[in-house]
């Protein structure tokens, strides 16, 4: 996937062009009509009413251009006519486009404006679009928006789609239809929907969506992987508990039934891949960082966004009910899934309030636990329909996906499926996993004998997740026997109140778990002995061993590193850290450093973050200033030394000497970077 980079400034450009002034602003009077053409080459003179409140058709050179006609809104619903007063009209807008919208004579966007013009055509659009500028964007309903089905191709050319602060309420698109194509977009900012299935690029997918960068634009200093605040949230600088605003947040209300809220797509019946997503996003039902619910196939996606609450570590709070912490069906990557998820990865936290009360008392005011349930680090909800002649799925596919973030829920929570009666292998979890019932390090809940269906398929799976309790109810092993939990107790968290903890899935087979301090299974199932001795080391060898071999035979899913002490330790939750020996073989990256002249090279993780979460070992190999980033990871293999003064730090950059392409730290590729010293 090519990765594209903000850089250090959006440039912001104005769609107004007044009084014929090549960078005109002159203030619009109530005695002047300004043209507003989204074209800062195409300007027309703004005019005076004549003694009958009219104005004249403007006399303009259209060369080059596609003109549709002239409107009193910049949603273009309400058509202006020159044989009528203008009335309180002051601003008309022109729904016009450069280009011929050929392959070889695309659309060109050039502002909101001539944005708007592409996605409220109010008719089938089959046409070219390119962006060839960055611009700033306000996004809303209209009775043309909706009309508007998108089967065209539209290529971002990597530029920047910036959403104002205030105002939006929907994706770019209404609906991308079969055939349709979006790409290269990376957009900023924030949308607060007001429609059930709301997405940044599209609310319905049934096309293509590829190779786009969803991100806000205010980044809390903690990443929100242990203490349950998001990536996105804006905090006063007086009071840090205070949050100022949410720039860079999706979603608001939703229903399962008519979709939910994406970072990417609200709903999707297509394909999503290619993508990554920064945005924090939240419905009532149904968030995910790439679709709100899925239906389609996504592939090669990451998300680094917070999903579903904001909230805070007080996770049993009584205080705690405020209607924001009551999310259900969310997952890294999608809320629901009816489709097919393969290779993505999940870094963000995945998070929901429990409730405050006891498990076994009747809360105020609500008659069920149904609205914070079924929590995923990948989907919260993976459902199938199973054909039992022929043994096979259709849809509820997750495959060769990895869960780092936090996963916390209230019931069916796992960490990669809160709910699964769909097929789910050759995934990876080891994130901190926490709920009160049907906890699983894989998936919460299996319906299985409690509701008489098909239980669904956990196999191939490796579990290195931190699941702690001091209930002495039931833990379950992948057979689906059962044995005291006792042993499993953190006592550095005093102990909890979770009902049917799952090592893997309740139903799993050859799968492999280790618990947070590394250890395979570390109940014997036969002396219920804790067996919590195995180093490290030898937990990667045996996943390994147990996953990587079938019949012998290498399958080539899964690969393990040399176990030296040079290999990266990457923290996945800032309480914790696992050495990643053993990986999916699509995670395996070359990230190649070259420092002064002289070059370096390590195999990468995909997924992992590595400017921002490889941390110090116990021995403190790996510093936790900016050596503790890419540099200590190839610490040892040859990289030249880099001194800095007190006021300069060091960044990791794609193109040598260029602070704008500073690299996130998200391994997704193969990747060349050089390091840059700056101003700290």
């Amino acid at each position: 996937m090519k990765k594209r980079y903000l850089g250090l400034a959006v440039v912001a450009l104005t769609s107004l062009n007044l009084l014929g002034s090549c960078g005109g602003n002159n203030e619009t009077t109530s005695e002047l009509v300004t043209f507003h053409t989204g074209y800062e080459a195409l300007v027309i003179e703004a005019q005076k009413p004549d003694g009958n409140g009219k104005v004249k058709e403007p006399t303009l050179n259209t060369e080059g251009y596609q003109m549709f006609g002239y409107y009193s809104d910049p949603t273009f619903d309400t058509e202006f006519s020159f044989d009528d007063s203008v009335g309180s009209v002051s601003d008309i807008y022109l729904k016009i486009l450069k280009g011929a919208g050929t392959e070889t004579s695309p659309y060109l966007v050039e502002s909101g404006l001539s944005l708007n013009a592409v996605t409220h055509m109010g008719s089938e659009v089959t046409s070219y679009v390119e962006v060839n500028k960055d611009i700033e964007a306000t996004l809303t309903y209209s009775a043309t928006y909706e009309a508007t089905t998108f089967k065209g191709k539209f290529d971002g050319k990597g530029h920047t789609i910036t959403l104002t602060a205030e105002g939006n309420d929907t994706g770019i698109f209404y609906k991308v239809e079969e055939n349709g194509e979006v790409k290269n977009i990376d957009l900023v900012g924030s949308i607060i929907g007001s429609h059930a299935s709301t997405g940044a690029i599209a609310n319905y997918n049934y096309g293509t969506i590829s190779n786009i960068f969803t991100t806000g634009t205010e980044y809390h200093a903690s990443n929100g992987c242990s203490n349950g605040v998001s990536l996105m949230t804006t905090f006063d600088v007086e009071d840090p508990t205070v949050v100022v605003n949410y720039f860079g947040t999706l979603g608001k209300l939703s229903t399962l039934k008519d979709g939910g809220a994406g970072a990417v797509s609200g709903t999707n019946y297509g394909t999503i891949k290619d993508c990554v997503n920064k945005m924090r996003v939240s419905a009532t039902i149904g968030a995910g960082s790439m679709a709100g619910i899925n239906y389609g196939h996504i592939e090669n996606c990451f998300n680094q966004g917070a999903i579903g609450a904001s909230g805070n570590n007080s996770v049993n709070s009584t205080t705690i009910r405020d209607p924001e912490f009551s999310y259900s069906y969310i997952g890294g990557m999608a809320g629901a899934n009816y489709g097919t998820i393969h290779q993505c990865a999940n870094l963000n936290q995945v998070f929901v309030a429990r409730l405050p009360w006891l498990y076994s008392e009747n809360p105020a005011g609500q008659s069920d636990y149904s609205d914070r349930i079924r929590v995923g680090g990948i989907a919260g909800y993976n459902y199938s329909e199973y054909d039992a002649e022929t043994a096979t799925y259709n849809g509820g596919k997750i495959t060769e996906c990895v869960n780092y973030g936090r996963v916390h829920g209230d019931m069916q929570v796992g960490g990669i499926a809160g709910y699964s009666n769909g097929y789910i292998a050759d995934c990876f979890s080891a994130g901190f996993i926490g709920g009160r019932d049907a906890v699983g390090v894989a998936v919460g809940w299996q319906p299985g004998d409690r509701d008489g269906d098909h239980v669904g398929t956990v196999t191939n799976c490796a579990g290195f997740a931190r699941v702690v309790t001091g209930n002495t109810n039931n833990v379950f092993d992948e057979q689906g026997n059962t044995y005291p939990t006792v042993q499993l107790t953190d006592s550095s968290n005093g102990g909890s109140n979770i009902h049917d903890y799952f090592k893997i899935a309740k139903y799993a087979s050859n799968c492999v778990y280790h618990n947070n301090s590394g250890n395979e299974n570390p109940i014997d199932p036969v002396t219920l002995e804790n067996t919590s001795t195995n180093s490290t080391a030898t937990m990667a060898e045996k996943a390994y061993n147990k996953l990587g071999y079938k019949n012998e035979v290498e399958t080539g899913i899964w690969v393990m590193e040399n176990k030296d002490t040079t290999t990266a330790i990457v923290g996945i939750n800032k309480s914790w850290q696992v050495y990643l020996h053993i990986r999916l073989a699509w995670q395996t990256k070359t990230i190649k450093a070259i420092v002064n002249g002289e070059e370096t090279s390590i195999v990468g993780v995909a997924g992992i973050d590595y400017v921002n979460r490889v941390i110090a070992d116990a021995d403190g190999k790996y510093n936790s200033d900016w050596k503790a980033n890419l540099s200590g990871a190839i610490e040892g293999r040859g990289l030249p030394t880099l001194s800095c003064g007190a006021d300069e730090k060091v960044i990791w950059v794609t193109t040598q000497n260029d602070a704008s392409t500073a690299w996130d730290g998200l391994l997704t590729d193969d990747i060349t970077v050089y390091p840059m010293i700056v101003k700290a």
